[in-house]
């Protein structure tokens, strides 16, 4: 496979173009996600490469949409029509607009809302509250012989902080598949790293490679430690590994404080919706002072 490396450096320019896919089969994106809970470094710090690309399509109230997959799960719908990418939402049985790229000049763009309404495309969401995007310049870049619109975004209610976004026509957001959410979360960025069409990959962001996952020991059971259900309505139970040897459970709430801290010796752990407020919280899990998995869940 041919490997090109892309410089982001853009330059204004002026050009005729017809409305670029996203959702052209055989794409597939890299997305870097690094993941920084509470005050590093007196917690892990690490990155997961997530391999986005495209699976069947599927209809929903009679429109036509595009499977996203991550590591070989589907993660969320999406369709395209005139320059617009839409997101289902499974929640609401509707649809947002996850891209608009017909935007101008000084248009305003809203966020989608709460990520508890619709799963995450691509990673978690990032530790940011933005809530509307300002398009303040447009340019353009060549990618796979295609001059592709560059939409770059302020933070609406703070432009003097500079540059929060940008979306490029046909690959999506440089900050990864999905936009940032209005909410905070464990991941203190995500970056498009990779993009393949036509049997080219495109690096951006100073990326050199389209996995920089940096593993720990406890990687291998991270799949099988699951909590179900999330969000937690009366009680969800998490399931642990044996193999693993889990012997510590310590839960936080979103600003770090630490609520919970208890040994276990079973396979699973009961969470019980009575003993927490409604929110968003995270659970650590230990084997031997090492840190298997830190995760989100919700207490409705």
């Amino acid at each position: 496979m041919k490997k090109l490396l892309l410089s982001l450096t853009l330059v204004s320019s002026i050009f005729s173009y017809s409305q670029i896919p996203m959702l052209e089969a055989g794409n597939t994106w890299s997305i870097d996600i690094n993941h920084c809970p509470f005050n590093p470094p007196n917690f892990p710090t690490w990155t997961i490469t997530e391999q986005i690309s495209l699976g069947n399509t599927e209809t929903i109230n009679a429109l036509v949409y595009t499977q996203v997959i991550r590591d070989g799960n589907i993660t969320c719908l999406l369709r395209e029509e005139n320059g617009i990418v839409y997101k289902y939402f499974p929640n609401e049985n509707s649809e947002k607009i996850l891209f608009n790229y017909n935007l101008e000049v000084g248009d305003i763009f809203s966020l989608l809302g709460s990520a508890y309404s619709s799963p995450y495309c691509s990673g978690i969401g990032t530790n940011v509250f933005i809530f509307t995007l300002e398009v303040f310049e447009i340019e353009n870049i060549n990618i796979a012989g295609l001059n592709r619109k560059v939409l770059k975004f302020i933070d609406n209610n703070y432009p003097q902080g500079g540059e929060v976004l940008q979306w490029i026509e046909g690959v999506g957001s440089i900050s990864g598949f999905d936009n940032t959410w209005e909410m905070q979360d464990i991941t203190c960025s995500s970056n498009l790293v990779c993009f393949s069409t036509n049997d080219t990959v495109y690096y951006f962001n100073d990326a050199t490679s389209c996995d920089n996952t940096t593993l720990s020991l406890g990687e291998q059971f991270k799949n099988q430690i699951i909590l179900y259900p999330n969000p937690v309505d009366e009680r969800s139970i998490l399931q642990l590994p044996i193999e693993a040897e889990i012997d510590q459970i310590k839960i936080y709430t979103i600003s770090g404080q630490l609520i919970k801290s208890e040994n276990i010796s079973s396979n699973n752990f009961i969470l019980n919706s009575m003993n927490f407020a409604n929110g968003l919280y995270f659970y650590q899990v230990f084997s031997k002072d090492e840190l298997l998995k830190t995760e989100q869940f919700i207490v409705k």
